[in-house]
């Protein structure tokens, strides 16, 4: 997912692959591929709302996704399906926002991304539909250009990311982790990750966990627990 999806609130989660790890001592299963298409490509608006602190400034953060239809990726002209992703954080009393459009086919498999200043293209592997607590694996690689000029080549900054179900308050979740890198490939040590909870069929419930560690800010926000 998009980095001003995170970095402005988070985003984009930003933004899933193979498993590792252990199962959960119940031997439950999560369908972890519904639960990314529920997000990235949801049926109605969704919102996503959590509170936290860091030193003496208190934030409220707020992710909204909105189906927007079939359209066409500007990058390349691809048929694709559209989500808008306003992100909206208040930090005592001063509020920010941003857009982001994520587009995507089939069954959330998101190709590219949009903000006001980059046009990314994105190699998604969906997440497997039997997961178990503690499996995790690859999600997007993410390229970030200027433009949506094809001929625009010049990449100004990149990102990967990984999913996993977590027990969180003895809870399961659904979690995505951003990890940020310059336009090389280095990683910038900044990451973000939300986490959402998650029922056995991949339905996405309201309790969620953002942490954030960019551009100096460590927070970690909660809601709905």
């Amino acid at each position: 997912m998009n980095r001003s999806v995170h970095a402005s609130a988070l985003v984009a989660a930003a933004l899933i692959g193979g498993c590792g790890g252990g199962g959960g001592s119940d031997g439950t299963t999560y369908n972890a591929a519904a639960a990314w298409q529920a997000l990235v490509a949801p049926q109605g608006v969704r919102d996503l709302i959590a509170n936290g602190s860091s030193g003496a400034i208190n934030y409220r953060l707020q992710l909204t996704f909105t189906p927007l239809g079939a359209t066409v990726f500007p990058r390349g002209f691809v048929n694709s399906n559209r989500t808008n992703v306003r992100t909206q954080i208040t930090a005592n009393t001063v509020t920010d926002s941003s857009i982001t459009e994520l587009y995507y086919t089939g069954a959330g498999q998101v190709i590219g991304a949009l903000d006001p200043d980059t046009c990314s293209t994105v190699v998604t592997t969906l997440p497997p539909t039997s997961a178990r607590l503690g499996d995790s694996g690859a999600l997007e690689t993410q390229t970030d250009f200027a433009t949506c000029n094809t001929a625009d080549t010049t990449v100004v900054s990149r990102n990967t990311s990984r999913w996993e179900i977590r027990s969180i308050d003895g809870r399961p979740f659904f979690c995505y982790r951003v990890a940020y890198q310059n336009a090389a490939g280095t990683s910038t040590g900044e990451t973000e990750e939300t986490c959402i909870q998650v029922a056995a069929d991949g339905s996405l419930l309201q309790a969620v966990q953002i942490t954030i560690q960019v551009d100096g800010l460590n927070l970690v926000a909660r809601g709905g627990f």
